[in-house]
């Protein structure tokens, strides 16, 4: 008896360390880690508007100082009823690498009733500049263009009310009550662009 619990012992033993020994081999398993910093290159955000760098504003309201007046019967430099005028804005997008979307919003006399200038014309051959409100127009430039594409858009303003100025004798307005053009530039993420249509 005494024989057979030695066996039965020494059989059990050898039964834990084989199980012990199956077990360590086929759990095992290697594990390698590495530690790095993830770098690259930001985008750049460079915009410029009549020269002026925008890049840091999320709207900008475009100063509406160098307009080009037509009206003969006015001293040169002066505006008065009946005027028509140019006003050029000039978009730089490079140092920018991204697409951007940018939108105008013009706040003339058919928008708010307080302003004295009516756009009647706005046009560009640098982009392809979509009406996507009542006053507000949009366009995109492609990131493979950005280097190469400097946007000029011409606004064709006229001061179609011919009543005489009579809310200020001397003529010094503020320049607000002209016309205000609003210009904001966001990144371009493939949205599509849909036309106006009221």
């Amino acid at each position: 008896m005494k024989n057979r619990i030695k066996k039965i012992i020494i059989v059990c033993i050898i039964l834990i360390c084989s199980i012990f020994l199956v077990t360590k081999l086929t759990y095992s398993s290697y594990e390698s880690n590495t530690k790095g910093d993830v770098t690259g290159n930001i985008a750049g955000w460079n915009i410029k508007v009549n020269d002026v760098v925008v890049s840091n504003e999320v709207d900008k309201i475009v100063d509406i100082d160098d307009v080009v007046w037509n009206a003969s019967h006015t001293r040169t430099g002066k505006l008065s009823p009946g005027a028509t005028g140019t006003f050029n804005i000039k978009l730089d997008f490079s140092g920018t690498d991204v697409a951007v979307r940018f939108d105008l919003e013009i706040i003339d006399k058919n928008v708010d009733s307080n302003k004295i200038l009516t756009l009647t014309n706005i046009d560009t051959t640098d982009v392809t500049l979509v009406r996507t409100g009542v006053s507000k127009y949009t366009a995109v430039v492609d990131v493979d263009d950005i280097d190469t594409t400097l946007v000029n858009i011409a606004l064709d303003l006229s001061w179609v009310n011919n009543d005489n100025v009579t809310d200020d004798p001397s003529g010094n307005f503020d320049n607000s009550q002209f016309l205000e053009v609003e210009f904001k530039a966001t990144q371009y993420g493939g949205e599509t662009i849909t036309a106006y249509t009221g």
